[in-house]
C-alpha cells in the first residue's frame, strides 16, 4: 500500500485530493491548478505525489474564493496575502457586510414591490410604462460599494458619520431615495432649477438629507463632500446613482432654496 504520509505538519487533513475539494467550494480543478500556480495555495504534496489539503488550505481558499467574490482580483489577493493581511476572520466580516448588503438591496425590492402592490389594491392600474419606471427606481437606488468607494467613504466621513448615515438607510428611505433620484432625472434633463417641480424636489432633499444625517451639520457637510469628490472622479462616479450633471442641477436648486432660507 501506498505511503499517503503528509510532508508537513500534524494538523488533520480533508481525506479526499483536489476533486473533492474543488466539489465542496464549488470551483473547478483548473481553478486550484492557478491559485497553487500563482502561491495562493500550497497543497501538502504525498510521496506518491498526490496533493492533499489540510485546514489551513481550506481556510485559504475560502478566503480566495470570498474576496473573488467580493470583486477583488487575483494580483490584489496576492498582495493581500503577502503583506500578511486580510485573514479568516476579516474576510468573514467582508461576507457579513457584503450579505447585509444583499439584504438591504432584497428589502428595498421588497418595499417597491408592496408599494407597488398597495397600488393595485387601490385600484390603480399598473400598465407597461409604470412597471418599466419600477425597474428605473430600484436600479437607480443601487449603490455599488465597491472597495474604492468604501476607501472614499473612509477619507470623507467619520466612523460616527458613517455609522449614523448606515442606520438611517432603511429600505423605505432607500425606496424615498429611488423615487428622488427617478425626479431628479428627469427634472435635471429639463434644466430649470426655479421651475415648481424643482423646488419642490429640492425641499425633498433637504428634507431626506437632514433625516439621513439627523440634522447634524458636519455629517451633512462630509456627506456633500462624499458626493462632491466622488462625482469628480470617474472611477468613483460609475458607481453612484446619479451623475455629475444631476449633482450640480441639484446643488443649485437648493442653494436657490437656502438663500431664502433652509427648508424646515
Amino acid at each position: 500500500m501506498a505511503d499517503k504520509s503528509p510532508r508537513r505538519g500534524s494538523e488533520a487533513q480533508v481525506p479526499d485530493g483536489a476533486a473533492d475539494i474543488a466539489r465542496r467550494f464549488g470551483i473547478t480543478i483548473k481553478a486550484l491548478r492557478l491559485y497553487e500556480n500563482l502561491g495562493l495555495l500550497k497543497p501538502t504534496r504525498m510521496r506518491n505525489g498526490w496533493r492533499i489539503y489540510g485546514r489551513e488550505d481550506c481556510e485559504r481558499l475560502h478566503r480566495i474564493v470570498s474576496l473573488r467574490q467580493l470583486g477583488l482580483p487575483l494580483a490584489r489577493i496576492a498582495e493581500l496575502f503577502r503583506q500578511g493581511g486580510q485573514g479568516l476572520f476579516d474576510t468573514l466580516l467582508l461576507q457579513e457586510a457584503a450579505l447585509l448588503e444583499q439584504r438591504a438591496k432584497a428589502d428595498e425590492a421588497l418595499a417597491i414591490v408592496r408599494r407597488a402592490r398597495a397600488r393595485m389594491e387601490a385600484g390603480e392600474t399598473l400598465d407597461a410604462q409604470s412597471l418599466a419606471e419600477l425597474v428605473r427606481r430600484v436600479n437607480a437606488a443601487k449603490l455599488k460599494w465597491t472597495p474604492k468607494l468604501q476607501a472614499h467613504a473612509e477619507t470623507t466621513l467619520q466612523p460616527s458619520q458613517r455609522l449614523r448615515l448606515a442606520a438611517s438607510n432603511t429600505p423605505e428611505m432607500q425606496v424615498e431615495w429611488a423615487e428622488f433620484y427617478t425626479e431628479l432625472a428627469a427634472l435635471s434633463a429639463v434644466g430649470d432649477p426655479v421651475s415648481p417641480a424643482a423646488q419642490i424636489l429640492g425641499r425633498r432633499a433637504f428634507t431626506l438629507i437632514g433625516r439621513m444625517t439627523g440634522g447634524d451639520t458636519d455629517t451633512w457637510e462630509a456627506t456633500a463632500n462624499f458626493w462632491r469628490n466622488g462625482l469628480s472622479r470617474p472611477e468613483l462616479a460609475k458607481d453612484l446613482p446619479m451623475t455629475a450633471a444631476q449633482w450640480s442641477f441639484l446643488s443649485l436648486v437648493m442653494t436657490k432654496l437656502a438663500t431664502k432660507g433652509r427648508p424646515q
